[in-house]
């Protein structure tokens, strides 16, 4: 039989009941400030994933049809069986009009869930913390990915892994260089991640399993991630190939942001200027593209605004 509970939340600083919300609601994350006494809380299990996600751009706040900001939190907990939480809905209540709005559905795919009711608001001192995080993208062809993959296996010496789903699981395997590159040789992409480390990986099989987690582990961990290309067609009949590049020198520990190692450092700086030596940056300081892929893709559309 379904058991469902409805929780309304009270700031656990000062018992006050309204809140202001931003939310970032496909990532399942979202922060409560309290409008009395002005303290920050994270929502639900938001502190594993919220410094992660918010890298790509802090959330603006939530509005009720009537303007206002000022809202009321209800959660309601659906268990299962066994008497965890199998999934959370996150209301909100607008303290102006009395609007009520189902804001966020949370699906809980563990256990040992009793802290998602105990404690639903958790303190944050300083959601807003940013770190030392690169996206980088290349518009290259196969051939110049082959180049980017010899530079990290072979230049700056570091192990290549390859994220691949194998029936419906995705698996990490280590490989030598000469199999990434027949890997991304392929035009098929029957991969959808490349990892180069300092240090052979260990990873827990289930710890990749959804994207939140799998982006906590490559912005915590001393890994460069090279992404699948994404086929782009600017201009019709001509596509290209998009890269994602990306690294973190730094991560958050609690609400610490912590260098990851000097090595790892060293080794971030080499490939950046490597790139820098070997593609142009036309589109920005971020982009490194090879010079006849840009132009036949964009034109002088670039290339003019970088003279």
């Amino acid at each position: 039989m379904q058991r469902i509970e409805s929780l309304e939340a009270k700031c656990p600083a000062c018992g006050e009941v309204n809140f202001e919300l931003r939310l970032i609601t496909d990532e399942g994350i979202g922060v409560a400030k309290c409008v009395a006494c002005s303290k920050n809380f994270l929502l639900l299990d938001s502190v594993d994933y919220w410094f992660d996600v918010i890298q790509h751009g802090y959330p603006r706040p939530c509005r009720c049809s009537c303007k206002k900001a000022s809202f009321r939190l209800r959660f309601d907990y659906d268990y299962r069986e066994c008497g965890d939480v199998r999934y959370i809905e996150v209301w909100s209540i607008c303290a102006s009009c009395g609007a009520t709005k189902r804001r966020m559905t949370m699906e809980i795919d563990y256990n040992e869930t009793d802290s998602l009711v105990e404690q639903p608001l958790v303190y944050c001192k300083q959601p807003k913390l940013l770190y030392d995080t690169k996206e980088l993208t290349l518009y290259i062809t196969r051939d110049d990915a082959s180049r980017v993959l010899d530079c990290l296996g072979d230049r700056l010496g570091l192990n290549l892994s390859i994220l691949a789903r194998e029936d419906k699981d995705l698996i990490v395997r280590t490989v030598n260089l000469a199999k990434a590159k027949s890997t991304i040789a392929a035009t098929r992409d029957p991969y959808s991640r490349i990892y180069a480390t300092p240090k052979p990986l260990g990873i827990p099989p289930d710890s990749l399993s959804t994207h939140k987690q799998e982006d906590s582990f490559w912005r915590r961990s001393e890994v460069i991630r090279v992404d699948s290309p994404i086929r782009m067609d600017w201009r019709k009949g001509t596509p290209g190939l998009l890269y994602y590049i990306e690294f973190a020198n730094e991560f958050i520990d609690g609400e610490v942001i912590t260098q990851k190692s000097a090595q790892f450092q060293r080794c971030t700086q080499e490939f950046t200027e490597w790139l820098h030596n070997n593609f142009v940056n036309w589109r920005g300081p971020r982009c490194f593209d090879n010079a006849n892929e840009n132009v036949r893709l964009f034109d002088d559309r670039y290339r003019s605004k970088a003279r």
